[in-house]
């Protein structure tokens, strides 16, 4: 599901409805997390929304060098609990998802790297190369949907195996 704050868009979890007592705690953390992920989204979308004047972005560059570091720390220990508890509570109740949690859990590996590869740049950037900066900018903007596709992904297929009926009578 996606909301708009300053015109971007944002990932909300819909895990709103009310579960057995056996998911609630997954999905309490579910829950949990997306929210801190979207809210480092948002605090790294305000840096990069800002306006610089002026020949230097020292305070810009080191501003994005926080905010994204706090993203991706949070991006990463998200994934790191979906990896150990949610994908495994999935693939354990329902192993017809396979394939689908195989295909997410490939994406955080994507994401990591590009996490890697953006940290590096914002780290090896000069506060007078914009050319490097904008490009580091292009980059994050780009690994942000990235993670707004893949989380909303991950949050239909929690829902959809939170809604499988087994067939196992009344």
């Amino acid at each position: 599901m996606e909301n708009r704050i300053n015109g971007h868009a944002t990932f909300k979890s819909p895990v709103d409805w009310e579960p057995g007592e056996d998911t609630r705690a997954i999905l309490r953390h579910t829950k949990v997390e997306y929210a801190t992920v979207d809210l480092a989204d948002e605090a790294l979308q305000v840096v990069l929304d800002w306006k610089t004047e002026g020949d230097t972005f020292s305070r810009k560059l080191s501003g994005l060098r926080h905010a994204f570091r706090v993203y991706s720390e949070q991006l990463v220990r998200t994934f790191a609990i979906e990896e150990h508890d949610g994908m495994a509570e999935v693939l354990e109740e329902h192993p017809q998802y396979a394939s689908r949690v195989e295909g997410l859990l490939q994406e955080h590996d994507v994401i990591r790297d590009a996490l890697d590869v953006i940290a590096m740049r914002l780290e090896r950037c000069l506060p007078t190369d914009m050319a490097t900066f904008e490009d580091a900018q292009d980059d994050i903007r780009t690994v942000m949907v990235q993670v707004r596709r893949h989380m909303h992904r991950e949050c239909n297929l929690i829902m959809d195996a939170f809604n499988t009926d087994l067939g196992c009578g009344d």
